[in-house]
């Protein structure tokens, strides 16, 4: 299964890099996800591996449903500029 996501964002957004560093920003990511320390425990996720190239963060993790299977996925997301809006583009494949 393959979701993409196109957000529109903020002019002051002109780089990836104004989210922060791909470690940050990864970090940021995964722990949003992450409910494991509720009770009754909730969704898990655990960051694997992130990087940088080419203009693109790449993060790879994993999120787990109680009593349901883990799920492996790995996101690509870059920016892009129309001319007139900045947008976040989120590609996310399981």
């Amino acid at each position: 299964m393959v979701s993409v996501a196109i957000t529109g964002i903020g002019a002051d957004f002109t780089r990836l890099e104004s989210f922060g560093k791909v470690d940050a920003f990864a970090e940021s990511l995964v722990n949003g996800l992450d409910r494991s320390w509720q009770r009754p425990p909730g969704v898990a996720a655990k960051l694997i591996d992130c990087r940088a190239a080419n203009g693109f963060y790449y993060i790879e993790y994993w999120v787990q449903n109680p009593g349901e299977s883990r799920r492996h996925l790995f996101s690509a997301i870059g920016m892009a500029n129309n001319g007139w809006y900045n947008r976040l583009y989120t590609v996310t494949g399981q």
